[in-house]
């Protein structure tokens, strides 16, 4: 199997796949924003920029990256936007955008938007615009009104929890995709019980969670709002403890950091870029036509070129661009050596710092991280299957039908490829919560090549007999791996920037679910179909 710190090609940058761009994040409204809030990291790299704001983005350089993006072929692509607020553009710029998209949509291409709002503006006008052109909407709260109006703040300095929550509301009511996107700060995770009870009474079931970024140059944790690496281990644990409970009643939400580990434990690349372990340019397009690799990035020293001037796969493929990908994999060595670093992966590298006498990097919530791998050892290590455990029929019954049936028709590693129902994501999960997270990890870092660890003697047929002490779900997940890497199996995945709304993970600093990058021309409509097996879960449950 590729090591998840290869070296650096064009086909791992997410939002490209060859020489084709497949997802674009533009700011229409550059940095500007109609709230205050006090941990904006986008507001933070603004001001460090020889140009703070660009304004809004005109009519000629939108026109441009549409058309540049569609002419490119057949394809699949998502358009996103996000701020700054990007709604203060206006709606007309919006109803201009889809109507670029239809005229230049030339090839029959499959065209989807997504967009990331903190709610402020949202009224019936701009309900109707997302639900009749089938927009998926990410909204920013940060959980309940009061560690929301915390930090989440007016331009009078005044809590906008009520005016967001009513935004929100109507957007259900007019039958609009929304995610929710929470900033994990101080408050947030130190309620996060509270939170998650209020988000499951609210009915938000497509939530994501974003670590708080402290502001460039600033020393991590010194600030107010400032995450720590215990508060964040305790609010992964925390979170995971709730989510697990309702996830063991078939009732649990998409927490999207919790979905895509189970993805990476069956060797499916993860389509959020912080547990990718690698940087992807990501085509985030500013309101004067600049483009950058990534919105934490969006700097001048990481400018990549102009839309208006530049081919886009110019832009994607520019050396400074190869240079921001490559310069993410400068990982320090307790990382590789690190039991967890197959899920870890180094986390965001926004939040990675340099360690000391040598050239590689670890991130600063790496303790966090360890507590919440830990606590799921020790909680998995207590539930692994013996002979004598009550899980063990109900194992063994999963491992004869995975067996039983053409290998090649198992949809459940398809993870971005269809709309599996409840019961197969309960297989997945089995593999992540039964068995130890280290047995897994070793799994996932086993070359893919090799035979499965029991050497097949765990199939029905050879009475469940297991060499060198696997257990049989140490077997089942060797199967799943071996499927994974069969011809055909991995069709590629979503990789999306974490703030993005494209997955139903919602974009605070990309669109609501739609994540920045991903790398396979399916990606991104493929990533919204994902997310939409909630229905499939519940259609199940009926």
């Amino acid at each position: 199997m590729e090591s998840i710190y290869s070296e650096w090609n064009p086909a791992l940058s997410g939002s490209i796949d060859g020489n084709q761009v497949h997802y674009i994040l533009m700011k229409p409204a550059s940095g500007n924003c109609n709230m205050d809030c006090r941990y904006c990291f986008y507001r933070d790299e603004a001001e460090k920029r020889r140009v703070a704001s660009f304004g809004m983005m005109s009519g000629e350089t939108l026109e441009n990256t549409i058309r540049k993006l569609l002419h490119q072929g057949k394809g699949k692509y998502t358009i996103a936007f996000q701020g700054g607020e990007p709604t203060l553009r206006g709606i007309e710029f919006f109803r201009k955008a889809i109507g670029l998209a239809e005229e230049y949509n030339v090839n029959g291409s499959e065209v989807s938007f997504a967009l990331q709002t903190n709610g402020y503006l949202i009224d019936e006008e701009w309900c109707r615009l997302f639900r009749e052109n089938h927009f998926l909407i990410g909204v920013s709260v940060d959980g309940v009104k009061a560690t929301h109006d915390r930090f989440r703040v007016g331009q009078d300095g005044s809590g906008t929890y009520d005016r967001v929550r009513k935004s929100v509301d109507l957007m259900k009511e007019y039958g609009v995709e929304y995610n929710v996107l929470t900033v994990v700060n101080r408050a947030t995770a130190e309620n996060i019980r509270e939170i998650y009870k209020e988000y499951r009474r609210n009915g938000w079931d497509y939530q994501q969670y974003i670590t708080c970024l402290d502001p460039l140059g600033t020393e991590p944790g010194s600030l107010s709002y400032s995450l720590t690496p215990e508060a964040y281990g305790r609010f992964l644990i925390d979170l995971f403890g709730q989510w697990y409970k309702n996830w063991r009643q078939g009732k649990a939400p998409y927490i999207r950091q919790f979905e895509n580990y189970v993805g990476i434990l069956l060797g499916v690349s993860p389509e959020s870029c912080e547990q990718r372990g690698i940087c992807s340019v990501q085509c985030v397009i500013e309101a004067d036509g600049s483009v950058y690799p990534c919105d934490f990035y969006a700097l001048d020293q990481y400018r990549l070129g102009n839309i208006n001037s530049d081919r886009l796969t110019d832009l994607v493929s520019s050396l400074i661009g190869a240079d921001f990908v490559k310069g993410s994999l400068r990982v320090s060595s307790r990382c590789r050596k690190c039991p967890y670093a197959a899920l870890c992966r180094d986390g965001c590298r926004r939040s990675r710092i340099r360690e000391k006498d040598e050239d590689g990097y670890y991130n600063y919530f790496c303790e966090g991280y360890r507590m919440f791998f830990d606590a799921c050892e020790s909680a998995s290590a207590a539930d692994t299957p013996g002979e004598d455990h009550a899980n063990q029929d109900h194992i063994r019954r999963i491992e004869k039908r995975i067996w039983s049936e053409d290998i090649q028709a198992v949809p459940i590693l398809r993870l971005q490829l269809s709309e599996p129902g409840r019961h197969d994501r309960n297989r997945r999960l089995h593999v992540l919560f039964g068995g130890g997270f280290r047995r897994l990890c070793s799994a996932f870092s086993a070359d893919r090549r090799a035979d499965p660890p029991c050497q097949g003697t765990c199939r029905p047929e050879n009475s469940g007999v297991h060499s060198r002490g696997e257990t049989p779900l140490y077997c089942l997940f060797s199967v799943l791996h071996e499927y994974v890497r069969r011809p055909g199996a991995s069709a590629g995945s979503v990789h999306g920037n974490n703030k993005a709304p494209g997955n139903r993970g919602t974009l605070d600093r990309n669109p609501p679910g739609l994540s920045s990058g991903r790398n396979h021309p399916d990606a991104h409509r493929a990533f919204i179909d994902k997310t939409r097996m909630g229905r499939a879960w519940a259609a199940d449950d009926s």
